[in-house]
């Protein structure tokens, strides 16, 4: 099941070998990744697409290398020689992949594409990855050598008998960084610090998607108090893989006894939360460390406007803490609308945020106040308007001793009052996974095809293979709140198989956008096992269900 429009994903884009933007220096490749889902025996045709952004014409290599993840999740080149080879190669896909050339020379602002073929194997099963790296030929700038790759991830989740899932939480830990702390973080951590860190493994066949939070607690006089929760930030887990993300908390903790709790999800279903309590050795400089703060702004800034015209929306935003803090204000660019893209429309073409300016930027607030934002709207006259703008409105606090208080996004939508609003899904994906015995864990993705956000929940069933009868229906979880444009949100929902009698039948995902609900289907075949229900997704599709429309 696939979304007709091609959608280009944020992905990862790996420009581990240059610090300047790869646009700026010669050439872009989308898509920035690859989201398979063949049943075994299949052959695959596929292509890359590179663009020169430069006046000269370009010579590009391009191959198909084996992959892994580093500590903190990111994916990494791995060699035949390296440590971690022997593990990529049990995931490892890059023996289906051929290419129809691995050198080419693009004209000066010009693209070509570059086919691909992936073959795979009867009897294959699980996930498997590999990724494409595309390069410029070395190029000397003075006394230095660029090279600019981009890394293409290729997942691949085989249809047919389904992989286990076994993903979870291990261990929590803080760490303060100290000035003179020398160990591996992330660019931009700035000492003194305190960085949580969780430990994840995933000891199961299939891949997953993370997200979820981090809550830090305090003890004092007997009492918790809570002075950090943070989101993980969505990243995925390959099989066999044990990561350690790194989230930098941008506090100082004194010395103390804390408590940590990572609730997390995968695919958006929540997974077993994870607490660890104990002694912590923080800063000596510090003897106090601030609570939560939460400020709060609508849950959508709404401004309608029309092409040519000026407008101002009104925003409240409320400090309902215990601490005053300074915040300062300014509009960016919506990260979901980042690396999207359908047909010829990308997603910086829904951005408003370089016409939108806040009053005041800068403010002071009290604990439990609430103060007055005007946003004004610069609606520039276009060619060809889109129905509906999108930017973030973001928030730095500072409590008042300067340390950091938080970071903080508002959604801002304009909506083009002369334009048509489409709210329309598509179905891009459903799988099933075995978890334990009668129960399996099926996991749907949508894509927003429309013009315009929604926020819709996914409902999945199992039906008989004409829709006239259901066996199992489930609630998906997923991510909480509204979906962009060109966004896809993703829904898991947990299945018990054990009293559904032998026989073919409809896995059923159906997400419930309001007057435009959308389905998506697979055929499956369900067997007594000598350890529970067995459910196997049949290559050759069942009738139709009802209320389907993959």
């Amino acid at each position: 099941m696939t979304c007709t429009p091609r959608l280009l994903l944020n992905a990862s884009l790996l420009l581990a070998w240059a610090a300047v933007s790869a646009h700026a220096q010669g050439f872009m490749a989308r898509p920035l990744s690859f989201d398979l889902t063949p049943p075994p025996g299949v052959t695959i045709q596929d292509a890359v697409e590179v663009r020169n952004t430069t006046g000269d014409p370009l010579d590009l290599q391009i191959s198909a290398v084996m992959v892994g993840q580093d500590t903190m999740g990111s994916w990494v080149v791995v060699k035949d020689t390296d440590k971690e080879a022997e593990q990529a190669k049990k995931i490892s896909c890059v023996d289906w992949i051929s290419l129809k050339t691995q050198g080419l020379r693009v004209d000066p602002q010009q693209s070509q594409t570059v086919p691909f073929t992936l073959r795979v194997p009867p009897g294959s099963r699980g996930f498997r990855a590999a990724a494409l790296v595309v390069e410029n030929k070395p190029v000397r700038k003075g006394n230095f050598v660029m090279v600019i790759r981009f890394l293409l991830p290729i997942r691949v989740t085989i249809q047919g008998a389904p992989a286990r899932q076994q993903i979870n939480a291990t261990d929590l830990q803080l760490r303060y960084i100290s000035p003179e702390d020398k160990s591996a973080k992330p660019v931009g951590v700035k000492p003194p610090t305190t960085a949580a860190l969780v430990t994840i493994a995933n000891t199961g066949e299939t891949y997953g998607k993370l997200g979820g939070n981090i809550t830090v607690m305090r003890k004092e006089a007997n009492r918790w108090r809570r002075a950090s929760d943070l989101p993980l930030g969505e990243r995925g887990i390959i099989p066999g893989a044990t990561i350690t993300p790194f989230m930098d908390l941008k506090k100082r903790y004194p010395s103390g006894h804390y408590r940590i709790s990572a609730n997390l999800t995968c695919n958006g279903r929540a997974l077993r939360p994870l607490d660890r309590e104990f002694d912590f050795e923080g800063d000596p400089g510090v003897t106090t460390v601030h609570g939560d703060v939460k400020l709060q702004l609508p849950p959508i800034i709404q401004a309608d406007a029309a092409p040519g015209t000026t407008r101002s929306a009104n925003v409240v935003l409320e400090n309902p803490s215990e601490d005053e803090v300074e915040v300062k204000l300014r509009t960016m660019s919506a990260p979901e609308l980042a690396g999207v893209m359908v047909g010829e429309l990308t997603g910086d073409q829904l951005s408003c945020a370089s016409w939108l300016e806040v009053r005041p930027d800068t403010m002071r607030l009290r604990p439990g106040a609430s103060r007055n934002l005007r946003l004004m709207v610069r609606f520039p006259e276009t060619e060809k308007p889109q129905a509906n703008y999108y930017a973030r409105l973001a928030l730095k606090a500072t409590y008042t001793d300067g340390q950091d208080a938080g970071d903080f996004t508002g959604l801002v939508w304009v909506h083009n009052t002369k334009g048509v609003d489409v709210v329309k899904a598509e179905p891009v994906k459903l799988v099933i996974a075995q978890q334990d015995k009668d129960q399996y864990l099926a996991t749907a993705v949508f894509a927003n095809v429309g013009n315009m956000h929604f926020d819709a929940p996914c409902t999945i069933r199992v039906l008989s293979p004409t829709g006239g009868e259901q066996f199992v229906e489930e609630q998906a979880e997923g991510k909480k709140g509204i979906v962009l444009p060109m966004g896809m949100p993703e829904f898991s929902a947990q299945l018990n198989f054990a009293k559904v009698p032998a026989g073919l039948y409809s896995l059923v995902a159906t997400l419930g956008v309001e007057k435009a609900p959308v389905s998506g289907a697979l055929p499956i075949r369900v067997e007594d096992g000598p350890e529970g229900k067995v459910v196997t997704i049949l290559t050759t599709p069942a009738p139709a269900a009802e209320g389907a429309k993959p």
